[in-house]
């Protein structure tokens, strides 16, 4: 996979991991992973949660919210880090082993 598709397979993934925080069933130790492609459906909403994230996170600093600025900045910071690493068990990029911050 090149640099380009592993950039977009990565805003791919922070979908696929905000969602599944929100609604993680089904519980799976393996994920089938179907490469995103640039115009795909999953890109387009992974990009406006992308930017809904980064807005939020404006907003909250600009009313002085500390407390929420500072949750959210560590809500990006552990979803990001297992999604730039790209970070694979065997040939599955998906896990929710990433989701599980002590």
């Amino acid at each position: 996979m090149g640099f380009v598709e592993r950039l977009v397979n990565m805003v791919g993934l922070y979908g696929r991991y905000v969602r599944a925080i929100a609604y993680p069933l089904p519980l799976s130790a393996f994920h089938r992973f179907v490469p995103i492609s640039f115009g795909s459906w999953q890109f387009v909403v992974s990009c406006i949660a992308v930017v809904l994230t980064a807005v939020a996170g404006w907003v909250a600093y600009r009313r002085k919210l500390f407390g929420m600025t500072f949750g959210l900045c560590m809500f990006v910071l552990f979803l990001i880090v297992p999604i730039v690493f790209f970070t694979k068990v065997g040939r599955f990029p998906f896990t929710e082993r990433g989701l599980f911050v002590p």
